[in-house]
């Protein structure tokens, strides 16, 4: 009734026949992914993101070096219709929430290393919040600069993982995966902060 895959794009799902829940991840973004395998699990999946019982916890690589250890951006998003698929934040936008710790910081490739936590599930929401906040995700080709996109040949943001009830055995289930690729990425200069990721 469920399954739980590590994938690069998500439309790796449809050559499944799966379905994807109401909250999904970016074609982009690399990490754990849940489908529902029928309609009742399905509508028991939806339900937990709608009622924000799903945990999930991305990791990401951004530009620059963010100061605070841990911030809550709180910021409406909104489709930016001339350009979509971008959004954009705006007064008239949906109530968006995400919390931010920093993992570690590298001076020398003046990078962050983030764990990221969706509170609420907008479309491009860690990626809009993070350009807000002053630190776009490298390698994305929707809101960082082309500097900045230019610096990894892929979207740095990973879907390292996620915790809800099994819509049949109530159970929770937890998922996990690390992504060699940030790891790789970040370690390219030997830095004494680096975690092992």
């Amino acid at each position: 009734s469920l399954a739980a895959v590590w994938v690069g794009p998500a439309r790796f799902v449809a050559l499944l026949g799966l379905t994807m829940p109401q909250m999904f991840w970016q074609a982009s973004t690399s990490g754990v992914m849940v489908v529902a395998r029928n309609k009742q699990v399905l509508k028991c999946l939806n339900a937990q993101f709608a009622a924000r019982d799903v945990n999930k916890q991305y990791v990401a690589v951004v530009e620059g070096i963010v100061e605070q250890d841990s911030i809550e951006v709180n910021a409406r998003i909104s489709c930016d219709w001339p350009n979509r698929p971008r959004q954009h934040i705006s007064d008239n936008g949906k109530l968006s929430k995400t919390k931010l710790e920093v993992i570690s910081r590298n001076t020398a490739l003046n990078c962050s290393l983030l764990k990221l936590k969706p509170i609420t599930g907008r479309s491009h929401q860690l990626r809009v919040h993070m350009q807000y906040i002053g630190h776009p995700i490298l390698g994305c080709e929707f809101y960082a600069p082309l500097q900045v996109r230019n610096r990894s040949t892929r979207l740095l943001l990973h879907a390292e993982s996620i915790t809800f009830t099994h819509p049949r055995h109530r159970a929770l289930c937890h998922f996990y995966t690390q992504s060699t690729e940030i790891a790789e990425f970040y370690q390219q200069i030997d830095s004494p902060t680096m975690p092992d990721c």
